[in-house]
């Protein structure tokens, strides 16, 4: 989903994405994850590092859109 926060677009995972990432997380740390469990997890990191990094450019093109406006 995308927000935005101080005008800038944000992507965000969804809400159910983001219950299943904690719901994982508790289990890990309860009781340890089954091969496809951590795997699923790690496919979780991937998409949460483009995120990240899509924020970023979009962040910085913004920013950089807004420095040549002023």
């Amino acid at each position: 989903r995308i927000e935005l926060e101080e005008g800038m677009p944000v992507l965000r995972a969804s809400t159910a994405v983001q219950t299943r990432i904690e719901m994982l997380l508790h289990k890990q740390r309860a009781s340890g994850l089954s091969g496809e469990e951590e795997e699923e997890l790690d496919r979780y990191e991937d998409i949460d590092d483009y995120l990240s990094f899509l924020n970023r450019v979009v962040r910085n093109l913004l920013w950089a859109q807004n420095q040549v406006e002023a």
